[in-house]
């Protein structure tokens, strides 16, 4: 027992002859991937005939001829399938999902207590919590109230920090002003504030490898009276003059590319003493590098994800560099099926903040692109 791949060529009909199952090719129908992607249970009786819970030829036939769309109950002279539904799907699409992919555990929590009912009923958000418009219309269908920022009016008695963190001034200030304050900061952002908190203790100049307007960088220098952002290559005369700097990373910066910095600011700089603290999180690295090792075995990438979500857009990149076209939507109604004419394999990948039934939603519909292609 077990699952089977098939090679390319139309499915026209099929023998079973004793345990072997064999396909014939028709000539005018295009060439297309055939896998099996339901589970056959076969086994031999002594009298040559095939049985098993799935499929039952009848007593004493030689072979079973079929074809067409399996599911119900197939009769012919020579044997016949029985049983509810066979089990057999032809897809002319491979579909495979990156190894790691989608909500991480920091966005899952924050998620859960924003829409836990003791608060959700009275919660003010101040940013977005997650860079997802399914989830911020969830939270909407909840009642929860969202504002950008502190300077907006907020009526209600519980406040909540977003997944990408805040300064500790802005969680005092909310504070002071009356309301409840929930911290829905990833742990793993709450790691970059702790070490650069450290970095400046020690005597070294806080720099960070991020986006300057992102609001996790906001976050982490909220509170710093000197700091550097390195946003890329272009920013490193910022650095000039400086003998000491500590370096950490946006918990969703490539570490690829932050090691490339770093090595260009020890060929630019050779006298200036370097403290880095690689604070790229693992979920991150685990998609990036999940995306790099996907793209390099499909002819298309799905990259699923809020439009302004930075790990998303990093995704994106991955497989641009890898030149393998990518489609970035944020839903299954995105899909356009002539992105997939001739296309074999399509591969699937989505940042830290997609929900997982939007990732299953997304492969739903490119099943049934398959199907009508």
């Amino acid at each position: 027992m077990g699952y089977g791949a098939l090679g390319t060529g139309a499915l026209r009909y099929g023998l079973f002859h004793g345990q072997r199952l064999s396909l014939s090719r028709v000539d005018g129908f295009r060439p297309s991937l055939l896998r099996i992607v339901a589970k056959l249970s076969m086994m031999s009786n002594p009298d040559g005939t095939l049985s098993g819970h799935r499929m039952q030829p009848k007593q004493g036939s030689d072979w079973v001829p079929f074809g067409g769309r399996f599911g119900s109950k197939v009769d012919s002279d020579q044997g016949k399938i029985e049983g509810r539904r066979f089990g057999l799907e032809i897809l002319d699409m491979r579909i495979t999902r990156a190894r790691a992919l989608g909500t991480c555990f920091g966005v899952r929590d924050a998620i859960d207590a924003a829409l836990s009912p003791e608060i959700s009923i009275d919660l003010t958000i101040v940013g977005q919590l997650v860079h997802n418009p399914q989830t911020v219309q969830r939270l909407h269908d909840a009642g929860v109230k969202m504002v950008s920022s502190s300077d907006d009016e907020i009526t209600t008695r519980n406040v909540m920090i977003t997944a990408h963190g805040a300064p500790a001034s802005l969680k005092k200030q909310l504070s002071d002003q009356g309301h409840i304050v929930y911290d829905a900061t990833c742990p793993l952002v709450l790691r970059v504030h702790q070490a650069v908190r450290r970095l400046v203790k020690e005597g070294w100049h806080p720099v960070v490898i991020g986006q300057r307007e992102h609001v996790e960088v906001k976050g982490i220098v909220g509170d710093l009276v000197d700091f550097t952002v390195i946003g890329d290559l272009d920013d490193l005369h910022l650095l000039e003059g400086r003998e000491r700097i500590g370096v950490v990373c946006q918990t969703t910066y490539r570490i690829r590319q932050a090691k490339e910095i770093l090595l260009q600011i020890g060929q630019r700089f050779p006298d200036i003493a370097i403290e880095f603290i690689d604070t790229v999180c693992k979920p991150t690295k685990d998609r990036q590098n999940a995306v790099d090792e996907l793209s390099e075995q499909v002819d298309v990438m799905i990259v699923v994800g809020g439009t302004n979500s930075s790990n998303t857009h990093k995704l994106l990149n991955v497989c641009r560099e890898k030149e393998v076209p990518a489609y970035h939507v944020e839903n299954d109604e995105q899909l356009e099926p002539g992105w997939f004419v001739g296309v074999e394999h399509v591969g699937i990948t989505a940042g830290t903040s997609t929900p997982h039934d939007v990732i299953d939603q997304i492969h739903a519909r490119l099943v049934q692109i398959s199907r009508q292609q």
